[in-house]
């Protein structure tokens, strides 16, 4: 399912890591894959970050870095607001849940594709499956009256959402043959 990755030294810079271990005497290991340039990661690394130091501000890296400890810190906000919107909007259902869509209905459109990630992971639905575009009909279906977007759509993961004019379900499909409902396509 989801990965979390911690990267408690991230705003550290390399040196400081290094003069760190050599004071203690810590024998540590460089990996030759975070030289190869071929990696995205390592271009930005290796070439564009000197290339904005250089040309354009020789803050730029702490200047990124400090951008991105704000977006962190809006994230953990907005992911409070979005759990507490979950909390309100949906009700267990016994294949998935159902979402009250107009206590949707006034919230901003991010905090609606927030709260349905989260109510998506608190089923234990994979939501890299995911991608951009489903999110956002999904969001759609959540937000718009059924009209204005799909009514009935299946996702990743087999998850069969339906709109009706106050409500958007969301549940486990049943294997074909089980019957007791229709599939979407």
């Amino acid at each position: 399912p989801a990965v979390t990755l911690v990267r408690p030294v991230l705003a550290v810079r390399r040196s400081a890591v290094l003069e760190y271990l050599n004071d203690l005497g810590q024998p540590f290991r460089s990996d030759s894959s975070n030289r190869n340039v071929d990696f995205m990661r390592n271009r930005i690394r290796h070439e564009l970050l000197p290339l904005l130091a250089e040309q354009y501000s020789p803050a730029a890296t702490d200047s990124l870095l400090r951008l991105g400890r704000l977006a962190g810190e809006v994230q953990e906000t907005i992911g409070g607001l979005a759990e507490e919107l979950a909390r309100r909007a949906s009700t267990a259902a016994e294949r998935g849940v159902r979402i009250d869509r107009r206590a949707l209905a006034d919230q901003p459109p991010y905090l609606v594709r927030e709260a349905l990630i989260a109510i998506w992971r608190s089923r234990g639905w994979p939501w890299q499956a995911m991608g951009y575009d489903q999110g956002e009909c999904l969001a759609a279906m959540a937000l718009r009256r059924p009209a204005a977007a799909a009514r009935k759509r299946m996702f990743p993961g087999r998850i069969l959402a339906e709109a009706t004019e106050d409500c958007l379900s969301l549940e486990l499909a049943r294997p074909a043959g089980e019957g007791g409902g229709e599939e979407a396509p």
